[in-house]
């Protein structure tokens, strides 16, 4: 995910004529594996907090983002924008929402729906919470480079990320009842496959 995500960052980037994107990642062979494209690797999370404006990061879980986070705020880059796509505890990014404000800098809570070929056709659904003048800035160019849609959650972090788990647990519900209803076809000797076929197409019609 991240990896598409920030190839389109620095295809739009280029297109506007903006400084080259700087990549960084905890594993640093990940970053040099990174299709060629405009952008460059940064050794340390020290040049990144140091010489970008705005961050977006996607990180693997709670305590990474906390640590990641905690690192940059340090360097107190006044005014910069962190925009986080991870998915996170509530309570999380309400606890990063309040530390970037005391170190002069700005944390937007913006995880994403949608699979890694999504993240690549740049057609995620968005969803930012955060500070307003800071969602203001960076809504301008998240629609259309990371995704093709974009809820707004306001200024609480919290609610962004809670959206995000909602949507999570709507998605997981659908798998489970798609398994159950599979197991019922198979049970009363329907053809899955025809079953399949109108998953497929039903969802334009059923309501």
């Amino acid at each position: 995910m991240g990896s598409n995500m920030a190839l389109n960052l620095a295809t739009y980037a280029e297109r506007y004529h903006y400084p080259k994107l700087r990549v960084w990642n905890r594993t640093t062979t990940k970053a040099k594996d990174l299709a060629p494209g405009y952008h460059q690797i940064a050794t340390s999370l020290y040049e990144v907090g140091s010489t970008c404006d705005i961050v977006h990061g996607c990180l693997a879980n709670d305590d990474v983002a906390l640590a990641v986070y905690r690192e940059l705020f340090k360097i107190q880059n006044k005014g910069s924008i962190y925009v986080d796509h991870s998915t996170l505890y509530p309570t999380t990014s309400k606890m990063l929402q309040a530390e970037a404000k005391k170190n002069g800098v700005y944390f937007l809570s913006c995880p994403v729906f949608g699979p890694p070929a999504a993240a690549k056709s740049a057609d995620l659904l968005i969803i930012l919470s955060g500070d307003t003048e800071a969602r203001g800035i960076v809504k301008a160019y998240l629609v259309p480079s990371l995704g093709k849609a974009l809820v707004d959650c306001g200024e609480m972090t919290a609610d962004g990320a809670t959206l995000k788990l909602l949507g999570n647990n709507c998605i997981l519900g659908t798998i489970e009842l798609l398994s159950e209803s599979f197991t019922l076809a198979e049970k009363a000797n329907f053809n899955v496959d025809v079953f399949y076929n109108f998953i497929l197409v039903s969802d334009t019609y059923v309501a």
